[in-house]
């Protein structure tokens, strides 16, 4: 009988230990909630956020965060929605890639830290000046880029096929403006609001060379519509990632450089920081020289001599 009671006891205190310790160790460190959203689903953000997890796993932080992302359709609309979403999951950050999804976080609070990623000269946009606010954006010479078209060959008339939706698609489109304006070039603005305007536009708009600007919305859609430009012979141009088979020639931003950054400011976040926006200046020359071929354009003995990368 003592010894019943002897085994009764012991198991009783073993079953209070297992009760107090294992539950105190499971929730002694609860994981940080960071809502993610894609202004499209592109190459350049996917690259930007797959180096920014890579790069906070190595840091050890695998285990303190966890990740809601959403993927909505380039609209104003959906990416409202995205947000809402992420809000009402009690997310401590909101990660926005792209100027489109970034408006509209910013329109839907003003208390949740809002860390923006791939936006153009982000520290030109008057959206920044808000308290939540912060993030890595990048700048790229656009003027660079129409000095190597000139090159190629010469420009009578520049397409600039911009998203009105996004603010650093238009911001952009103003500074290839002002590059035409410097080397006398024609151009014509070519405005697009819904991935289904931008066959509509390439297809009866007047042009011989085009600028894609930074943009979800062409980023969605311009792969399916390549052919419209080429069958013009007209050479194309952009800043973003993710094109160069469909482009001539790119100058776009170091992803990696970009998630390093993104990194930092989250760490810095939460921990219970504000830290400052930043810019990235590394960018990086992409030629694609078996579709230039192909076009019958003028081979720039500076593209190929100063591409990072050559297609051939």
């Amino acid at each position: 009988m003592v010894s019943q009671v002897r085994t009764l006891l012991t198991v009783l205190f073993l079953s209070i230990c297992i009760f107090i310790l294992f539950p105190a160790a499971s929730h002694s460190a609860p994981r940080h909630t960071i809502g993610v959203v894609f202004s499209a689903d592109i190459p350049e953000y996917n690259e930007i956020d797959n180096a920014f997890r890579k790069i906070l796993k190595k840091k050890g932080y695998t285990n303190k965060v966890r990740f809601i992302t959403q993927h909505p359709n380039p609209d104003p609309l959906a990416w409202s929605n995205a947000i809402r979403k992420l809000i009402a999951y009690d997310a401590e950050i909101i990660i926005v890639y792209g100027s489109g999804a970034f408006l509209q976080a910013v329109y839907e609070t003003d208390s949740i830290p809002i860390v923006f990623a791939g936006v153009y000269a982000p520290d030109r946009l008057e959206i920044i000046n808000r308290k939540n606010v912060t993030g890595v954006g990048f700048s790229v010479p656009v003027s660079s880029l129409i000095r190597y078209l000139k090159k190629m060959k010469k420009v009578k008339r520049l397409g600039i096929i911009f998203s009105e939706i996004e603010p650093d698609s238009v911001l952009q489109m103003e500074d290839v403006i002002k590059a035409c304006e410097r080397f006398s070039i024609e151009y014509i603005k070519m405005p697009v609001q819904k991935c289904k305007q931008v066959e509509e536009r390439l297809k009866l708009y007047m042009y011989d060379s085009l600028f894609l600007t930074n943009s979800a919305v062409l980023g969605a859609i311009y792969p399916q519509c390549a052919d419209i430009p080429k069958s013009l012979n007209a050479p194309i141009i952009t800043t973003m990632k993710g094109l160069d088979k469909q482009v001539n020639f790119s100058l776009s931003p170091d992803s990696k450089a970009q998630a390093r950054e993104l990194v930092d400011i989250i760490i810095s976040i939460l921990k219970g920081n504000k830290p400052k926006e930043r810019i990235i200046k590394i960018n990086k020359l992409v030629f694609n020289l078996r579709l230039t071929k192909e076009m019958d354009l003028q081979l720039p003995i500076e593209l190929i001599s100063g591409a990072d990368r050559i297609i051939k």
